[in-house]
């Protein structure tokens, strides 16, 4: 690994024996190139350092494996799951929970491909999408990917703060069939995604001929507002915010909402809203999702989740968090609210271990509370 280091002052005789004596310093420290250039009244300075990488190994695998044109990915993780009083007593034990392989890259012209399978899923592709970068401002996407809805869905399984996504996340479309147009309206702070799909989830199918409507609007960058957190204050570089504004629309004949409804029609309108603000070594997030869904016959159903999630930094490698999960399902499924504990430590930059413990609030037995374990290796 290399670190290079730019320094530009002011040209003269005091400028010059200065930077001698840097750049003799760096020299009896570590190996390091050299280069001065002198131009008009200033000088410039480009130091290059030599240090040794805390991984090599896995450098090594980037350099081989992590190309523009062509990147190549793996998950696996493996998890242990406990409840001492519960139905189906076959849920506790261990199992292989992922087990998938990544391919992606960009070619010339703008014209990338991602692709994902799970070998533990039926169907087992996951993700199998063509995309055409036009500009930083407008990409189409084409294929099966997941639908931009919910921060909690959207984020990375492999970098999620808990071993289970939140329960909210059976509301969102999650991955769907369609093409989406996506893109910054200002360069790394205010991004935008509208997507026309489908609406049957992964199903390679439409059930009568009509489309889902998914928009989501994303704000990442400082805070809006300052926050009464006077023994948090940190510098502003340290501090930052992700706010996430989603809404969908379809109207469905006969289609599946995972755990809530096997064989939906009707009117399915949602909308939720998310955020995720990290100041110094402290974390906050939360998301709600809301429902309507209008049936054709019965009742309409207005479920609803939430959650808020406060973390810590420990170090680099290592932090604690908790979150109240919460899950109103207005008669469809068992109503759920969690208090979750959570330790996480990734002990190389590969690997990750995950020891979560939830207490059930709707039923304070120690019976009923749930003790969750994973170790992956993701890559």
């Amino acid at each position: 690994m290399t670190l290079d280091y730019m320094i530009i002052l002011k040209r003269g005789a005091k400028t010059l024996l200065l930077i001698s004596l840097l750049m003799s310093q760096i020299a009896d420290a570590a190996q390091a190139s050299r280069f001065i250039e002198k131009s008009g009244k200033s000088v410039m300075v480009v130091i290059t350092e030599e240090t040794e990488d805390e991984e090599p190994l896995y450098e090594k695998l980037k350099q081989h494996f992590k190309r523009k044109y062509l990147s190549i990915g793996a998950w696996l993780r493996s998890d242990f799951e406990y409840q001492r009083d519960r139905n189906n007593e076959e849920d506790n034990g261990f199992e292989i929970s992922r087990f998938r392989l990544t391919f992606g890259g960009e070619l010339d012209g703008g014209m990338g491909y991602v692709m994902q399978s799970d070998f533990f899923l039926s169907p087992s592709i996951l993700d199998a999408k063509i995309y055409y970068r036009i500009s930083e401002s407008f990409t189409i996407d084409v294929g099966q990917f997941k639908a931009p809805f919910s921060g909690e869905v959207l984020r990375s399984g492999a970098d999620r703060d808990f071993v289970r996504a939140a329960s909210l996340a059976v509301l969102a479309p999650r991955r769907q069939i369609g093409v989406q147009f996506r893109g910054w309206i200002r360069q790394d702070l205010i991004s935008y995604a509208v997507g026309i799909f489908n609406g049957n989830g992964r199903v390679n199918d439409n059930d009568n001929g009509k489309f889902m409507y998914v928009a989501r609007i994303t704000y990442s960058g400082q805070p809006l507002v300052g926050l009464p957190l006077g023994f948090l204050d940190v510098e502003e570089d340290d501090k930052k915010v992700d706010l996430g504004l989603n809404i969908a629309f379809s109207e469905d004949d006969d289609v599946e909402i995972p755990s809530l409804v096997s064989n939906f029609s009707g009117k399915r309108f949602l909308v939720g809203v998310d955020s995720r603000l990290r100041r110094g070594k402290m974390l906050l997030s939360g998301e709600v999702i809301y429902a309507h869904l209008d049936q054709e016959t019965g009742a309409s159903k207005k479920p609803f989740g939430y959650h808020v999630t406060s973390g810590y930094v420990l170090n680099p490698k290592t932090r604690i968090l908790v979150r109240f999960d919460n899950l109103q399902t207005d008669g469809l499924d068992d109503d759920t609210s969690f208090l979750i504990f959570s330790y996480s430590h990734r002990p190389t930059k590969v690997t990750r271990l995950q020891v979560n413990y939830g207490i059930d609030l709707d039923n304070r037995a120690f019976d009923k509370n749930r003790f969750f374990c994973s170790f992956q290796f993701r890559f």
